[in-house]
């Protein structure tokens, strides 16, 4: 487990190394570097404006609290470095590429009003020679979910705990949330099928999808549990991101800031006297406008809305409702007319909530403490007349502990709170070992044609194993290109057989895409050093990208050899296209 661990983020760093070692246009901004920021819909781009927005929203929740000496881990092109450090005394970075340590240095050297910054390179676990007790705000931003488990993730926070002074803040952000695991990946590959794919088969690549997850997913109770580990953590804020745009980042990923204090008698106050009254969207059929309406007239300064359904995911719910019931259509193509077809989505979006809260004169705090699979959220308002004064508290959430109460928190084994990114690593390292295992005890006859790996056997409610809920062996296979057509030259055999070793599927054709039978950015990074020690050429990660299916990578393999017809390796041109993270 150790080892497998090990590569999993040597494979991130590889990836990072690569992106992050291609040289910027001449015209770009150096301070804005958002190179492998690419939507999952599409896979291009995410719009500069939009990543901006994004950028700007974090940077908002991390100065709120006017840090003055910051430990950013995870820095990566300093997209919140470059905003925040020069409003603090010190700031000290970390990150795993030093591609990226390098390109910051030379930035920091240029741009005024960064001379306190320093740059470390280490991986995230690793706070040697970083002084303890010093920092008041450690940030660790859309870093968490390249950790390649739980305990990995525990870990780097008992260092970043002891980086604190007491009273400090931890700032967890753009976590991606395991209760929306399965929206995500339903919609996702809805919008990215050929429009001519069988419904059977976007429904196995979802499932497929989900169970090779290679990203760590955290449900957001895990923040709440952390306080029974760490006892230094008294306050915890669970936030849905803000945003206009409705894209990945804003819909499945959240913030959450962590308030610690070494002092026992330093408290967020809480009037003992002042409750919240609650209201329950759902029950209580709420809308907008009754909801501006109760605020223009309350007597009293605070207001708590339960279950707030959740418009930016209400899209995502309705196909994976169809993921197990579909309507009746045969193809991925008729399936997007159904949803595109569909009455105006219910919900609210959290954006609206917080613009309101201002138009009328009070302070919305938004929750997705209870990490519902449907994403709903929480809200308390607070007058801003009522906000705390104090300096320790004028930054807090005002009254967290309303919006739950830690007795009623059901703590669970941490590997409960998230998924396990090294499963695809199991699948790839395991079932080609059993195979081989079967193959010398069994005639051929006998051996299985494909492998399944699950948790735990389906059982009925007799406690027999319920063979109707078992996947169809290999369901990798099942959405193999149209077509079937083997590999007909020595370089497309020589793929195939690393795509199946890499994949675990059993069957490769030239025509097969090798983004559609299951592989992804992460596992791109070992089919390079593959293709590098096989053939002898230095390949671009960007490559695989740019020809994912087999027959165009091998066409591109063969051209390049018969081009650099040498013994010394040839390194390709740089490439500067972006790669999809």
């Amino acid at each position: 487990l150790a080892q497998w661990q090990s590569e999993y983020v040597s494979d991130w760093q590889k990836l990072y190394e690569d992106s992050y070692s291609q040289p910027l246009a001449a015209d770009a901004d150096p301070t804005f570097n958002i190179r492998g920021w690419n939507s999952s819909y599409t896979g291009q781009a995410i719009p500069a404006p939009v990543m901006l927005e994004w950028v700007e929203n974090t940077v908002e929740r991390i100065l709120v609290r006017q840090p003055q000496r910051v430990l950013e881990i995870g820095c990566g092109s300093g997209l919140l470095l470059f905003r925040v450090a020069k409003y603090c005394q010190e700031y000290w970075g970390t990150d795993y590429s030093l591609a990226t340590i390098r390109n910051l240095e030379r930035i920091c050297d240029t741009v005024e009003g960064l001379g306190t910054v320093k740059l470390l390179y280490r991986t995230a676990d690793n706070f040697e020679g970083i002084p303890q007790g010093v920092f008041d705000t450690v940030v660790i931003n859309s870093v968490v979910q390249y950790f390649p488990s739980v305990d990995y993730l525990l870990q780097m926070l008992e260092g970043a705990v002891q980086a604190l002074t007491s009273g400090g803040v931890i700032f967890v952000g753009d976590i991606r949330s395991l209760p929306l695991l399965e929206p995500y990946h339903a919609v996702v590959q809805l919008t990215r099928a050929d429009a001519d794919q069988t419904i059977e088969q976007w429904q196995c690549q979802v499932n497929q999808s989900v169970a090779s997850e290679e990203e760590l997913l955290i449900d957001p109770q895990f923040f709440i549990a952390l306080k029974q580990r760490f006892p230094q953590i008294t306050e915890v804020v669970i936030e849905p991101k803000r945003g206009q745009a409705e894209n990945e980042l804003t819909q499945f990923r959240y913030d959450v800031t962590l308030y610690l204090t070494q002092n026992q008698e330093q408290s967020l106050t809480v009037n003992p006297e002042t409750s919240v009254p609650w209201l329950n969207w759902q029950r209580d059929t709420l809308s907008l406008v009754q909801l501006q309406d109760k605020l223009e007239h309350r007597t009293t300064g605070y207001l708590g809305i339960r279950d707030v359904p959740n418009q930016r995911v209400q899209a995502a719910l309705q196909v994976l409702e169809w993921l197990e019931n579909p309507p009746p259509v045969a193809t991925v193509g008729a399936l997007r007319q159904v949803l595109n077809q569909q009455p105006m989505l219910r919900g609210v979006n959290p954006e609206e909530v917080w613009q309101l809260a201002e138009k009328v004169g009070y302070t919305a705090h938004l929750s997705w403490w209870e990490g519902s699979q449907d994403g709903s959220f929480d809200i308390i308002f607070c007058r801003h007349d009522l906000a705390p004064k104090d300096d320790f508290n004028k930054f807090a959430h005002p009254f967290l502990a309303h919006f739950w109460a830690d007795e009623t928190v059901t703590i669970k084994p941490w590997t409960s709170y998230t998924n396990n990114p090294l499963s695809g690593k199991l699948v790839q390292k395991l079932v080609p070992q059993v195979r081989e295992f079967i193959q010398q005890k069994l005639p051929s006859y006998m051996v299985p044609q494909g492998f399944v790996l699950l948790n735990a056997l389906p059982l009925t409610s007799n406690g027999k194993v319920d063979r109707q809920a078992l996947p169809t062996p290999d369901t990798a296979t099942r959405h193999l290109a149209t077509g079937f057509l083997a590999p007909r030259t020595p370089i497309e055999a020589q793929l195939a057989t690393i795509w199946s070793e890499l994949l675990g599927v059993e069957r490769i054709g030239v025509n097969d895409n090798y983004f559609k039978i299951g592989g992804h950015s992460l596992l791109a990074t070992q089919l390079v050093i593959r293709i590098r020690d096989q053939f002898q050429v230095d390949l671009s990660l960007t490559k695989i990208f740019e020809y994912p299916i087999l027959k165009d990578l091998a066409n591109y393999l063969d051209t390049y050899l018969w081009y650099n017809n040498s013994a010394d390796f040839q390194p390709l041109n740089a490439d500067e296209e972006e790669i999809e993270l």
